[in-house]
């Protein structure tokens, strides 16, 4: 299942993303999650990541590039996804790896178009695990195992190639 995050400071705007995202033709099983600031999405993140995030830039205290940085430097593969009203920072997302940048009001088709997008690449990808270390997640793919060992209350992964 596919995790989604969706977090801006304006309900209307939440409301509104987390409708189009529903009335998305349903070829692959997701679950989303809403926050209105940086903060607090982090904490989420962290605690169990996300797959897709959908991250306003302008937000009172933490904004959404900040929160990208800090959610970047734990997890590699989550994909991220500004949506904002502001062209100003289109450059800067490159520094956190964004997927996409779109403007509000979203347009609809690019909306479904970058969803689609990203739900293909999730459905194209092959199964993995999740481990989660001491200071960040990783996805590590199953046919990069060789073998698994348990020692006590840690677990030893063994990949391919060392």
């Amino acid at each position: 299942m596919i995790r989604i995050a969706v977090c801006d400071d304006e309900s209307f705007f939440l409301n509104s993303v987390l409708d189009l995202i529903d009335n998305y033709p349903k070829s692959i099983e997701y679950s989303t999650d809403c926050f209105d600031n940086g903060d607090s999405l982090i904490k989420a993140h962290t605690k169990t990541p996300y797959d897709i995030i959908f991250l306003d830039i302008v937000m009172p205290l933490f904004n959404g590039l900040e929160a990208a940085k800090e959610i970047r430097e734990q997890d590699k593969n989550v994909k991220i996804v500004f949506l904002t009203t502001s062209t100003d920072y289109a450059v800067e997302s490159y520094t956190v790896k964004a997927t996409n940048y779109l403007l509000k009001p979203l347009d609809e088709d690019k909306f479904y178009r970058c969803l689609g997008e990203l739900f293909e690449e999730f459905s194209k990808e092959a199964p993995s695990l999740l481990i989660k270390s001491f200071s960040t997640t990783h996805h590590v793919l199953l046919s990069d195992i060789e073998y698994i060992e348990a020692q006590n209350s840690y677990t030893i992964l063994y990949l391919n190639g060392g």
